[in-house]
């Protein structure tokens, strides 16, 4: 009977350790695994770590420097040149010729009006001129004066009259024609001046008419 009651205290024994040894290996299995768990969640939190957006690093503060242009504003007062102003036309218009002088460019124009020359007076001249949108030619310097003479045919009118104040050469200007009037002329009474082409100066006579001419010459 006590040989019964020890082989059986015996094999609780045994059993006993067996249990024992077995949640012993499942201790050791549950290490096993919390062990894994922490690696894993240390793999995980590296791996979340990588795929976080790194922060953009902040550049460094540059200076700039600017250079500074100073420009300086000058004044220039402009230097007045008194000028001489002449009548010196570029061209004359069709139909007229330039005449040149130092005083200026002269346009004249001659008109053959008779083959013959025939008495006209010094309006009939006149308003030739001005239906052409000019006036009966004047001259101012010897140079015009000759040109006159040597391309118009007989006497001619000139835009020469005694206004009771003087003798007036249309277009004012210089005076240098009145250095061209025939010995003894102007007479005390005269009125009108034309051209003696035999004397081949300035003449004048009292009344506006019975001048033989052949020419119309006008000037613009």
């Amino acid at each position: 009977m006590l040989q019964q009651h020890v082989n059986a205290s015996a094999q609780q024994h045994a059993e006993s350790a067996a249990v024992l040894s077995t949640l012993g290996q499942r201790a050791d299995s549950v290490d096993g695994q919390l062990e894994d768990i922490l690696a894993a969640q240390t793999s995980i939190a590296d791996a979340v770590s990588a795929l976080a957006p790194k922060p953009t690093p902040t550049p460094a503060a540059t200076t700039t420097t600017m250079a500074t242009t100073t420009t300086t504003s000058m004044t220039t007062t402009p230097t007045t040149t008194p000028t001489t102003t002449t009548e010196r036309p570029t061209t004359c218009p069709t139909g007229y010729t330039a005449v040149e002088s130092e005083a200026r460019t002269a346009c004249y124009k001659v008109t053959r009006l008779f083959t013959e020359s025939k008495l006209t007076t010094w309006s009939d001249l006149s308003n030739n001129c001005t239906s052409q949108g000019a006036s009966m030619a004047g001259f101012r310097t010897e140079e015009e004066l000759q040109w006159l003479i040597h391309n118009i045919h007989g006497d001619f009118w000139v835009n020469l009259v005694e206004d009771g104040a003087g003798w007036t050469m249309a277009g004012g200007g210089t005076e240098q024609w009145k250095e061209q009037w025939c010995p003894g002329e102007p007479e005390t009474d005269g009125k009108y001046g034309w051209i003696s082409r035999g004397r081949r100066c300035l003449d004048s006579q009292r009344e506006a008419h019975n001048l033989w001419v052949k020419d119309s010459v006008c000037q613009v």
